[in-house]
């Protein structure tokens, strides 16, 4: 049986398969250069959502049940913190004015048309 074939292959599973499974947020776009984003908390529980470039990085706004609020930034994302601050979710904003909602399992953060 020859091994030679078979070496590659498992080198990349190897490779591949080494990496954790942390929750990890895309970078943010550079298009987006100010946004407005009107934001209602469909959670039945006041959720933390942090404004920044990276997670842990920036300013966190407190969204009380069923309310809403509108969060101003530039190139920035936001992040839905669970109650020990772990990271939930993240929503890239895009340009200009938008509106978007914690989702009723308070797990996410999803544009609203």
């Amino acid at each position: 049986m020859r091994l030679a074939p078979i070496i590659p292959v498992l080198l990349l599973c190897v490779v591949g398969c080494d990496k954790s499974s942390t929750v990890s947020a895309p970078p943010p776009s550079s298009a987006v250069t100010e946004f407005h984003v009107s934001i209602f908390n469909a959670c039945g529980n006041d959720v933390t959502v942090e404004v920044g470039a990276a997670a842990g990085s920036g300013r966190k706004v407190l969204l009380l049940n069923a309310a809403r609020e509108t969060i101003t930034g530039g190139a920035e994302q936001l992040f839905l913190l669970g109650k020990d601050g772990e990271l939930l979710a993240t929503y890239q904003p895009i340009q200009g004015k938008q509106k978007a909602q914690v989702t009723s399992d308070c797990t996410a953060i999803e544009r609203v048309d």
